[in-house]
């Protein structure tokens, strides 16, 4: 299909961290969402890609695939304190997206 070029302004937080961050996000129709962010405060670089996977006249896997580099070494300690409650609430946001597509 043909690619769509976007440039998004995200806001995230978690308890007292906020934190913004622009990105390029590609949309390939029916197989994939990848997107390239620039750096903030905590993050060096962040990369993800959502891709889609046939399995069925109404359905599709999903894959995330998730790369990012944190500036400062002790952001690993909160980001593993954290990941789950930030992935399942990111993955929900995209349901919920999809859903209102319908």
């Amino acid at each position: 299909g043909i690619e769509t070029l976007l440039h998004t302004e995200v806001g995230v937080g978690f308890r007292l961290l906020q934190a913004s961050f622009s990105s390029q996000v590609t949309l390939t129709p029916w197989t994939r969402i990848s997107a390239v962010s620039e750096p903030n405060e905590y993050l060096e670089a962040l990369s993800f890609s959502w891709n889609f996977t046939p399995c069925g006249e109404r359905a599709c896997r999903m894959d995330l695939e998730l790369d990012f580099t944190l500036v400062n070494a002790d952001h690993v300690i909160m980001w593993d304190m954290a990941k789950d409650k930030i992935i399942s609430e990111y993955l929900l946001c995209f349901q919920r997206r999809c859903a209102s597509r319908r």
